[in-house]
């Protein structure tokens, strides 16, 4: 499989190597009522990158555990709607 930029290819290789090539890191959707600047502030002190999107929040990291998260937000009066892992997919590749 090869990702082809400005008619040249970018990038060649298997689906799985194409996309393990992007990051290691996992990104969690977190979806939830009672997020302030201060939770968004406290979640970047634990969490190397956080991005309010679509009013949803990304967090990236190579350790993300849903306990800590619940633990650094249930104080903070946030309740949680849903949370999902996403996969690099190869989208991702191609914008990447």
């Amino acid at each position: 499989m090869a990702i082809i930029d400005h008619g040249g290819i970018a990038v060649e290789g298997t689906s799985e190597q194409l996309k393990s090539g992007i990051s290691s890191d996992r990104i969690m959707i977190l979806e939830a009522d009672g997020i302030t600047e201060d939770v968004l502030s406290a979640l970047r002190a634990a969490y190397p990158r956080v991005e309010d999107v679509e009013g949803s929040i990304q967090i990236r990291g190579e350790a993300i555990d849903l306990y800590e998260l619940q633990d650094l937000l249930r104080p903070r009066g946030v309740t949680i709607r849903s949370t999902h892992l996403k996969t690099v997919s190869l989208d991702d590749v191609f914008l990447h």
